[in-house]
């Protein structure tokens, strides 16, 4: 009976975590930003795999460079002096304002 309690507590706040912060407005917002910086950057940043280097948007079919894809990504797009990122730069220049 006890797993039972604390078994629909959990389901409980998981219920309230998705509807008043997962889906609110304004982290959907940031999450469609950052949908559109990776979309920007995908073509000029690599990730390193064991056969080389994979795009952002493959990363996921390679094992090795899935987990070498991390948040720092972003800070990677962000510090960039490359003239091709510089769109994907001024998206997270709006979001920090």
């Amino acid at each position: 009976m006890k797993l039972v309690v604390k078994s629909m507590e959990f389901f409980k706040t998981r219920f309230a975590m998705h509807s008043k912060v997962y889906t609110h407005k304004t982290v959907k917002a940031v999450e469609y930003m950052i949908c559109d910086v990776l979309r920007l950057s995908d073509p000029h940043i690599k990730i390193k795999s064991n056969k080389g280097y994979e795009r952002i948007s493959t990363a996921m079919n390679d094992a090795s460079a899935y987990v070498n894809l991390r948040d720092s990504v972003i800070d990677t797009i962000e510090l960039s002096t490359a003239e091709e990122l510089k769109p994907a730069q001024s998206i997270l220049q709006v979001s920090v304002v």
